[in-house]
């Protein structure tokens, strides 16, 4: 038996020993749509097949796409875990949109329930940069978090995409609504890199 069907994986390794699964069924053929968890034996590659349940669905008006208003998309998983919740990030509507962005829920376990946070996505075009999305976070030795990102080749050409990477943070609101906040991205020029 295997899980055959997924796209776009991301691993997660919790500091309790369990390990996790995320990944995405295509919208046309894999169905039903959405994000998915399971938990791994310690082998790590053997799946707990009790255990996979659809977290994320494309419910939003961002996440579809404009060539297809029934059936969004949600894909390329993200797990980040911060003072002591678990923010799962994702991409969302169709990739060769300009709109194509990240979005991110949050939840107090890896397996959800996942709650999508406010102000979607989080990471979107801008008149200079179109189409951000399959993303992964990093952190550099001294601590600084940074994002990695791919946008369209320029506003008129999707491919071949380019690679971006930004620096990125978490934050907290005067109401306590936690976000990521991107510095000055998407952007598509180099950027100096941060002294403190």
């Amino acid at each position: 038996k295997a899980l055959t069907f997924i796209r776009n994986v991301m691993e997660f390794y919790n500091k309790d020993g369990k390990k996790y699964l995320y990944f995405n069924k295509h919208k046309y053929t894999d169905g039903p749509a959405g994000i998915y968890v399971i938990e791994l034996e310690d082998d790590i590659v053997t799946p707990k097949y009790g255990t996979m349940k659809r977290v994320i669905i494309p419910d939003e008006q961002w996440e579809f796409g404009e060539n297809d208003l029934r059936i969004g998309t949600v894909e390329g998983p993200e797990m980040v875990k911060y003072n002591g919740k678990y923010y799962l990030t994702y991409s969302g509507s169709d990739y060769g949109q300009a709109w194509y962005g990240l979005g991110i829920a949050v939840s107090d376990s890896p397996m959800g329930e996942f709650k999508k946070i406010e102000a979607q996505p989080f990471l979107t075009y801008t008149f200079e940069a179109f189409g951000p999305g399959h993303h992964s976070f990093f952190n550099t030795p001294n601590g600084d978090m940074y994002i990695a990102y791919h946008i369209h080749f320029n506003t008129t050409t999707l491919h071949p995409r380019l690679l971006c990477i930004d620096r990125a943070r978490f934050s907290t609101s005067k109401y306590g609504h936690v976000r990521i906040e991107i510095y000055a991205g998407p952007t598509r020029t180099p950027q100096p890199v941060p002294t403190t």
